[in-house]
């Protein structure tokens, strides 16, 4: 009977201590397998942060004041250089959002024109920085004259209440020739 009893003992012994070595490989399992997802996300940060970001550049600037600083660029940031022998190749991301306000700018007779706000609601103010004879046509995007009009003062507003929201485009004229262009955007 004691015999009977120790073997009893002995076997739920092995169990427990085969259920303790179990529980400690599963753990130190579970461990190593964050350990090694944490050394991979330190690992990429640092080749994320060690890469360096070229941009192929068709303008940009920096400004800085006592206020803050300002620092902008256009162009597109490069994702990938293919290079040959006598060729490179530069692949990146095309800008999609960009706003061309002004069609043309030709060589104005000693003036400048400035409309704004743009996008507007209600009105659109145009400024010239002299006093001259202008006409201008305000065109929806088929090319339709929707208004025209003649400018004889430094300062002009016109109502765009009346339009719905959309693209449109308004023409200066002196002397018969188109003297500028600007893209309006009525919200």
């Amino acid at each position: 009977k004691n015999n009977t009893t120790y073997n009893l003992y002995s076997k739920i012994y092995w169990h427990f201590k085969k259920l303790i070595l179990y529980s400690q490989l599963k753990l130190i399992t579970l461990l190593m397998k964050q350990l090694l997802f944490i050394a991979f996300f330190v690992f990429y940060n640092m080749a994320m942060q060690a890469q360096q970001h070229e941009v192929i550049a068709t303008a940009g600037d920096y400004f800085k004041n006592s206020n803050g600083a300002l620092s902008w660029t256009i162009g597109e940031v490069i994702t990938e250089t293919l290079s040959g022998s006598n060729v490179s190749l530069n692949q990146g991301f095309q800008q999609t959002n960009v706003v061309v306000t002004e069609i043309q700018k030709p060589i104005l007779n000693n003036f400048e024109i400035d409309v704004f706000p743009n996008p507007t609601n209600d009105y659109l103010n145009i400024k010239s920085s002299k006093e001259q004879t202008l006409k201008y046509q305000l065109v929806d995007m088929n090319g339709k004259i929707i208004e025209q009009n003649i400018i004889e003062n430094k300062s002009y507003k016109i109502s765009l209440k009346y339009l719905l929201k959309g693209i449109y485009f308004i023409n200066f004229i002196e002397n018969n020739i188109e003297v500028k262009t600007f893209k309006i955007i009525k919200n």
